[in-house]
């Protein structure tokens, strides 16, 4: 059944003012939400409550809608209990030529997760296996190995990120400098 917002709305408002809610129901919500908590709301009134007609009628039809929906829900469950169960259909021609797959045989070997080394990575490989060494062959070596894992040649990039990563590593006090540019690891 159709109702008006309005009619809804100042229903709402009389229920939480008569029956004292709390929480109160928001009167701003959507029609549909305002109908099921004034569904909810009028399993709270009880005859003594003085309601005007227009809230009377609007609860009576709301909980004549409900309990009608309720016994369609019961008839629809008695009716899917009462029938048989309908035979499964007989497989096709189609159906019969078709080869079953066998199942996948299980991995055994461990599962590697590759991934693509990053420049940096490349840098730092570098500086662990080949130090001591100046900056510029330090560029070249990670470079190369950069480009032997997957990557694109870009020597400048690499140049670039040698004397951040170089900096870096020697503010933490992981390298030191010598006079002379020579890169080495500290342990």
């Amino acid at each position: 059944m159709a109702y008006r917002k309005k009619t809804v709305v100042a229903a709402v408002k009389e229920l939480n003012e008569v029956l004292e809610l709390d929480p109160q129901i928001d009167p701003n919500r959507p029609l549909a939400v305002l109908l099921e908590d004034l569904q909810e709301a009028a399993q709270l009134v009880e005859e003594e409550d003085d309601l005007s007609p227009e809230t009377d009628a609007l609860i009576t039809a709301l909980l004549a809608e409900d309990e009608a929906e309720d016994e369609a829900e019961d008839e629809a469950e008695d009716e899917a209990e009462d029938e048989e169960p309908t035979p499964a259909p007989a497989p096709s021609k189609a159906a019969s030529r078709v080869r079953e797959v066998p199942p996948p045989e299980p991995v055994t070997e461990p599962i590697v997760i590759v991934h693509k080394v990053t420049r940096i990575e490349a840098l730092v490989h570098t500086i662990r296996e080949a130090a001591p060494l100046t900056r510029q062959a330090l560029a070249e070596q990670a470079d190369e190995f950069y480009v032997e894992h997957g990557g694109v040649p870009n020597l400048n990039e690499s140049k670039t990120l040698a004397l951040r990563v170089v900096n870096t590593l020697e503010a933490w006090g992981a390298i030191e400098r010598d006079q002379h540019g020579v890169i080495r690891v500290l342990k």
